[in-house]
C-alpha cells in the first residue's frame, strides 16, 4: 500500500513499522485481558464469600436455636446427675459402715452415759471416715474442767472408743447466747477400716 502524505515535512508524523504498533496494541489488549480477568476473580471471589459467610451465619442461627432448646433438658439433667451422685454418696456411706459392722447404738448409748451436766449435743455427723460431734459446754468457770472429763471419758470407755483410731478436741470457740457465755466444741473420731464391733 503506497501512502501519500502532501504536508510539509514538520508536520509529518514519524512513520512507524508495520510490527511496532500492532504489538503496542497486542500489549495493551492483553493487560486489559489480565485487569478484567482480575476483577472478575476479585468479584466472583467477593460473591463467594459472601454466600459463605450467609451460610455460616444461617447454620449458626440455626445451632443457637438448638441450643436453646437443648438448654432445659441439659439443666434438667444436671440436676438428676447432682441428685443421683448424692444418693451414690450416701449409699458408699451406709456401705461402709455396714461393711465396719459398728454397733451404733451401743456407741450411742455410750455417749449419754458418758455426758456430764452442762455438756449437751448440737449434731452428730457419722461417714465412712468417722464421727464429728458438735457440742456445748455451759459452766461458769469449770468449762475447760467439764471439757477434759468429756474427753477423758469418751477415751477410757472401751465401748466407745473401739472401732476408732483415736479421739480428738477440735475446734474450741466461745459465744454469748441469751446473756450467758458458752463454749462450742468439736469432737472428731477417725473410723478405723479394719473396725469389726
Amino acid at each position: 500500500m503506497i501512502e501519500i502524505n502532501l504536508l510539509p515535512q514538520d508536520l509529518h508524523k514519524e512513520s512507524r513499522s508495520p510490527g511496532e504498533g500492532t504489538a503496542f496494541t497486542l500489549s495493551l489488549r492483553l493487560l486489559a485481558a489480565i485487569s478484567a480477568a482480575g476483577l472478575l476473580f476479585v468479584f466472583f471471589l467477593n460473591v463467594f464469600f459472601f454466600f459463605a459467610i450467609t451460610s455460616k451465619k444461617a447454620q449458626l442461627s440455626v445451632l443457637e436455636q438448638k441450643w436453646e432448646q437443648m438448654l432445659p433438658a441439659m439443666k434438667e439433667f444436671e440436676q438428676k446427675k447432682k441428685i443421683l451422685e448424692s444418693f451414690s454418696r450416701d449409699s458408699r456411706t451406709v456401705a461402709a459402715l455396714s461393711a465396719a459392722r459398728i454397733n451404733w447404738s451401743d456407741k450411742l448409748e455410750r455417749l449419754a452415759v458418758v455426758v456430764p451436766p452442762g455438756v449437751w449435743f448440737n449434731a452428730l455427723t457419722c461417714s465412712d471416715k468417722g464421727i464429728i460431734l458438735e457440742a456445748s459446754v455451759f459452766s461458769p468457770g469449770e468449762e475447760m474442767e467439764l471439757l477434759n472429763r468429756f474427753i477423758s471419758g469418751l477415751k477410757e470407755d472401751a465401748v466407745f472408743s473401739a472401732a476408732f483410731f483415736g479421739i480428738e478436741l477440735g475446734a474450741v470457740n466461745r459465744e454469748t447466747a441469751g446473756g450467758y457465755e458458752i463454749m462450742n466444741f468439736l469432737v472428731n473420731a477417725p473410723l478405723q477400716r479394719t473396725a469389726r464391733k
